[in-house]
């Protein structure tokens, strides 16, 4: 039968493992679900493990996360979530590569905030050009996303090609790199 896990969490995740009567979803981090009671799983909190988890298996008795930035982390199935779930307490200022990458029709931009900011959002091609923008506004902490239909600031489709995602708030700039394909 299938099972829909639901988290309190703003937030979006791409990978889930499960084995006993816990799951974990990779996303911004990497959230633990309680399935004790399979008509009503909880978000129990989430792993600290250093990196953003790209996917996530389980092997050996071991929760194994494939991470953007710092290669795999194996975790005991029995961990405890180093972080209880609170929709105002967002984990780190990231962009997440955009999904899916290489993409045709949409890709999902997704990221998240430590603190409410004004936020700039934009697609660069590969010389640096502006190709499409969403108006600057303030946005709550947490994880947010947005899609992007491949089409510039005048609706026109954009050409085949790598393309530059530009986050910027008054933590920082992130950049994130998606393909599209036509």
């Amino acid at each position: 039968a299938a099972m829909t896990l639901r988290s309190t969490v703003p937030g979006s995740y791409w990978r889930v493992a499960a084995a006993g009567t816990h799951a974990y979803a990779s996303g911004f981090n990497t959230m633990v679900f309680d399935l004790s009671d399979p008509g009503a799983p909880v978000a129990l909190g989430n792993l600290d493990h250093g990196s953003v988890p790209q996917s996530l298996t389980i092997g050996n008795g071991l929760l194994w996360s494939a991470e953007f930035s710092d290669g795999v982390t194996a975790l005991p199935l029995q961990c405890v979530p180093t972080s209880l779930v609170s929709a105002a307490s967002p984990a780190s200022f990231a962009l997440m590569p955009p999904q899916p990458n290489p993409f045709r029709d949409e890709a999902t931009v997704a990221f998240s905030l430590l603190r409410a900011s004004v936020v700039t959002i934009s697609i660069h091609d590969v010389a640096g050009r502006l190709v499409r923008d969403w108006p600057t506004a303030h946005r709550e902490a947490g994880a947010h996303q947005l899609r992007w239909d491949g089409r510039d600031a005048g609706g026109r489709p954009s050409g085949s090609g790598v393309y530059f995602v530009r986050l910027s708030s008054s933590d920082g700039t992130r950049t994130a790199k998606v393909t599209l394909l036509q």
